[in-house]
């Protein structure tokens, strides 16, 4: 059959064929397209997965250092706890000898009585020297070398979390070459032991400044000192606590533990008893007068000390109490025995606490992570953009800086707010469910219950208003001022519960100013007074545009 010219124009079979020419290559196109694109949601996955792990295990190994922290302070309760039990036995011995002396004098139980005075004064004062024994041989040299593990713990965490972040990289190697950290905490202020002499030389001095010659000293036991905020601060955004606080946890711990004892041998269930409840608030409440006490029962028996103390603090009677005692000293040489060594100082003799700085969810504790991308990782997603677009399109090596490296925030916080149980730690008058880190930081440091959690990347802030704030505070000797009117009241001014019930109060008002902060209850002006300080990542790629998880 022979086909005509104008059959054959007007044949259309087959045209479908042309379209389907076309159609196939854009087919084909498109899928290398999703291939690329595909691989490319893979490697940013994997990119963020990894700037996501390295944060979260830095800020856990930061947190495991606080944790580690609060601990060895533990551990410093427990060992004042034992030092607190034999000054109490002491003055149990005493008031026993005291009994016992009275009980001569009573007609006809005179003569039995009397037997016994000499062995009690005897055992007084064997347990006084087996007291000062522990003290000076084992207590105090203990605490001072906790508190130095401490600062070197605080100082050296933040470098083991780095070593971490780096070994992230392992569980990503496809996707990423390198993995790194960094937070405030590697950069330490303070060096155990040596920054505590030091900072003694230069307060002296500070003491000798002209301008401080006509200025109202507290008194030589308490002078005024030179503080920077910022040179209190270890590694972790820890610094050292005050030692009557040490004095007020080695009284809770001593009374817990014999309030465990007792609900063991009852056979009561720690958890949730009403006995156990009792011993809590009774030892919160026993901590608290003992802390308020330091001098009596956490620094070693020194009875004459003790008992010049008390005639001192009493109008006329101070003025001759202390010449007195001395001549009975000088003429009997065995009373000696009953007065501290010169020289005893609380110099380290402190737990640690928060950082004044610092607090749950600020610039201090905060972790920020960066990863690297291998660039052969991209390779896949490059082909599939490459073969559609004819080698035409731009590919991540031409990209915007930034495309192969991410960033992720993480921080350790104080679980504060968490149900109190019968193993918290809390000071009396501060609870630790209120979420307030006002209160919370003082329990911080006592519970093992710091911990990690991811956030969205924001920039350090530096609080510039708090700090100055903070030098007035104690470069003004704003404490000690304070402490000499609470001692007004004998024995007021120095002790835990005037520091926590009084001083801090007052210093939170006082370093409130500007914040907005609701510690005072006057009225205060709200600014700024915080600079950022951004962790950016080259001048064409803004962190805080860019990283949005």
């Amino acid at each position: 059959m022979t086909t005509t010219m104008n059959q054959f124009i007007e044949d259309r079979r087959g045209a479908i064929m042309v379209i389907a020419i076309f159609m196939s290559a854009f087919l084909v196109g498109a899928i290398w397209y999703l291939l690329g694109v595909g691989e490319a949601i893979v490697y940013r996955e994997h990119l963020r997965a990894a700037a996501d792990a390295t944060a979260f295990d830095a800020a856990t190994v930061h947190a495991l250092g606080m944790n580690m922290i609060a601990m060895l302070n533990i551990v410093m309760a427990a060992i004042m706890a034992i030092l607190i039990l034999l000054t109490l036995i002491f003055f149990i011995a005493v008031a026993v000898t005291i009994l016992i002396t009275a009980c001569a004098f009573i007609p006809f139980l005179g003569i039995a009585c009397a037997g016994g005075i000499s062995p009690m004064v005897q055992l007084d004062l064997r347990i006084l020297q087996m007291t000062n024994k522990f003290r000076d041989r084992f207590a105090f040299p203990a605490i001072k070398a906790l508190n130095i593990t401490e600062g070197s713990l605080a100082i050296g965490m933040p470098w083991v979390a780095k070593v971490v972040a780096g070994t992230v990289v392992d569980s990503y190697s496809k996707a990423v070459v390198e993995t790194d950290m960094f937070s405030m905490s590697m950069i330490p202020m303070r060096v155990p032991f040596v920054s505590s002499k030091a900072f003694g030389a230069i307060d002296k001095q500070f003491q000798k400044l002209p301008i401080l010659k006509d200025f109202p000293k507290a008194n030589d036991k308490n002078p005024v000192q030179l503080r920077i905020p910022d040179f209190q601060r270890y590694g972790l955004p820890v610094e050292d606590d005050k030692f009557n606080m040490l004095c007020t946890h080695g009284g809770m711990v001593l009374v817990n533990g014999f309030g465990s004892l007792v609900t063991t041998i009852v056979g009561a269930d720690p958890a949730s008893s009403s006995m156990s409840d009792g011993f809590d608030k009774f030892g919160s409440f026993f901590g608290m007068i003992v802390g308020q006490m330091p001098g009596i029962f956490c620094s070693g028996l020194s009875p004459i000390d003790m008992l010049g103390g008390i005639l001192g603090n009493i109008p006329l009677v101070g003025w001759v109490a202390k010449p007195m005692l001395d001549l009975a000293i000088k003429n009997n040489p065995s009373l000696s025995k009953l007065k501290a060594k010169d020289g005893q100082s609380e110099d380290m003799l402190a737990p640690m606490k928060p950082f004044e700085m610092s607090k749950n969810g600020n610039g201090w504790m905060q972790i920020w992570s960066s990863v690297k991308g291998n660039p052969d990782g991209t390779k896949s997603a490059n082909t599939g953009v490459l073969v559609p677009s004819w080698g035409l399109a731009q590919t991540a090596s031409e990209a915007v800086p930034g495309d192969n490296v991410d960033f992720a925030e993480a921080e350790f916080y104080y679980d504060c707010g968490a149900p109190d149980s019968g193993a918290n730690q809390t000071v009396l008058g501060y609870g630790d469910t209120s979420g307030d880190w006002g209160s919370c930081k003082y329990n911080a440091m006592w519970n093992l219950r710091w911990k990690a959690r991811l956030r969205r990347y924001h920039e350090f802030e530096y609080d510039v208003l708090k700090s100055v704030e903070l030098f007035l505070w104690s470069s003004l000797g704003s404490e000690q001022y304070l402490q000499e009117l609470g001692n007004k009241i004998p024995g007021l001014g120095k002790g835990a519960f005037f520091k926590t019930q009084i001083i801090d109060r007052v210093k939170a008002c006082f370093t409130s100013v500007g914040s907005g902060s609701s510690n005072c209850p006057i009225p205060l002006p709200t600014g700024a007074g915080k600079v950022g300080i951004g962790v950016g990542a080259g001048a064409d790629y803004d962190l805080q545009k860019e990283v949005f998880h």
